[in-house]
């Protein structure tokens, strides 16, 4: 008898839970989006603004970082015309007519940071057709209206020696690009 209430108990209870995995699967709904999600700005525009010609390395030979940093800079601005927050990344970019390609004789310094081997930065995906490298000097963020000027100077590291010949008689080309988000 006890054997037939046990049988009669888990068959009830197994009944029962059918009956509910039947329910709760008959009153399950799924959605799925058919149109497309707009994402609506009132503006995104930022300016660049060079108050220099350009960066030129010609006839250079090895200095230190306390001459390169008192070189010309290549003064630039970047300003957030809109209402919305920027974020902002600036890269170096090498053009494709650059003769040296051993990043590591060159110093960069960008503002007042403490100057650094180009080839220290990050390589990111270049934003021009005609650049072969890109590297990144620093992001940021921009308010509305709000604007930044940056001073970057370049220079031939003191440790390259006569013995570097691959730096020897070479062109250094690059130009500066915003990325913008």
């Amino acid at each position: 008898m006890k054997k037939k209430n046990v049988y009669l108990i888990v068959g009830i209870v197994s009944l029962i839970c059918v009956i509910a995995g039947v329910s709760f699967a008959a009153w399950i709904l799924n959605f799925q989006q058919t149109n497309t999600n707009v994402v609506a700005t009132d503006c995104f525009n930022i300016t660049f603004r060079e108050d220099t010609e350009s960066i030129s390395l010609q006839n250079t030979f090895p200095i230190t970082d306390e001459e390169g940093k008192t070189l010309t800079p290549y003064t630039f601005a970047i300003t957030n015309t809109c209402e919305s927050y920027a974020s902002y990344q600036i890269n170096l970019e090498v053009i494709n007519d650059s003769t040296l390609t051993n990043y590591s004789y060159l110093k960069v310094m960008l503002g007042d940071n403490t100057p650094v081997l180009l080839s220290s930065n990050e390589v990111v995906q270049p934003a021009l057709d005609n650049a072969t490298t890109s590297f990144k000097l620093t992001t940021g963020y921009l308010d509305h209206n709000e604007s930044v000027t940056y001073n970057l100077r370049l220079w031939m590291d003191e440790n390259v020696t006569a013995n570097d010949t691959d730096s020897m008689n070479k062109v250094f080309n690059s130009k500066v690009t915003i990325i913008a988000s």
